[in-house]
């Protein structure tokens, strides 16, 4: 069984649901440029170790702005998912039953 947001049963609920949590937690700053093209996407990922204990390491986030104006809240996005990623209680891997460390990306994307 693979590593998941709290209360998703499968895969395909996994990336709708922490996505939906995230953004319900996060404001996009007021002159942020949102993406005008629909071909264009700007997203932001994390990834990082979730031993079978719960605990987190090892956060590394990339972003990229399809509209470079918006870099200037590379910041401000990294912290609040870093934030987001070390304060949710992740449910480990588990190898016939048995929890297990395990590495996890995740990716979202900006509006």
């Amino acid at each position: 069984m693979i590593s998941r947001y709290p209360g998703d049963k499968s895969y395909e609920e996994f990336s709708k649901s922490y996505e939906k949590d995230f953004w319900k937690a996060v404001e996009y700053p007021d002159d942020f440029e949102y993406r005008k093209d629909k071909e264009l996407y700007s997203s932001m990922g994390a990834r990082f170790i979730l031993y079978k204990t719960g605990k987190i390491s090892d956060v590394k986030i990339d972003v990229t702005f399809q509209n470079k104006k918006n870099y200037k809240y590379s910041s401000y996005f990294i912290n609040r998912l870093k934030e987001f990623v070390q304060n949710t209680k992740w449910v480990s891997a588990k190898r016939s039953g048995i929890p297990v460390n395990s590495e996890m990306e995740i990716t979202l994307f900006f509006k």
